[in-house]
C-alpha cells in the first residue's frame, strides 16, 4: 500500500491569506430583496484569527450598491497530504 495521506491541524494564525474553495456565502439583500454572494475561494480570509470575536466578511449587493458587514467564527484549519510512495525519487 504505497498511496497513504495524513492529517494534521495548523495553527491558523500563521495563514496570510485564506482561501475557501467551494465556500460560498449567499445572502438576501435586506434593501432590495435581490440575491448576495461572497465566493471565499476568490475573496480570501486575512490573517484569520480563531476567536476573536470582531472577525467578519463583507457582502455587497450589485443592485442596489447595499453592503453588509457578516460576523464570522474562525477555527484552526485541517489540512489533509495524500502522496503515493511509490513515486518517491532519490535525491540526487
Amino acid at each position: 500500500m504505497a498511496k497513504q495521506q495524513v492529517t494534521g491541524t495548523v495553527p491558523i494564525t500563521r495563514i496570510k491569506r485564506c482561501y475557501l474553495d467551494g465556500a460560498v456565502v449567499k445572502a438576501e439583500c435586506r434593501k432590495c430583496g435581490a440575491m448576495m454572494s461572497n465566493d471565499l475561494g476568490c475573496n480570501y480570509l486575512s490573517y484569520p484569527d480563531p476567536g476573536n470575536p470582531d472577525e467578519s466578511i463583507y457582502l455587497s449587493c450589485d443592485e442596489c450598491d447595499a453592503g453588509y458587514e457578516l460576523p464570522i467564527a474562525v477555527s484552526n484549519a485541517v489540512i489533509t497530504v495524500a502522496f503515493d510512495l511509490d513515486k518517491m525519487v532519490e535525491e540526487l
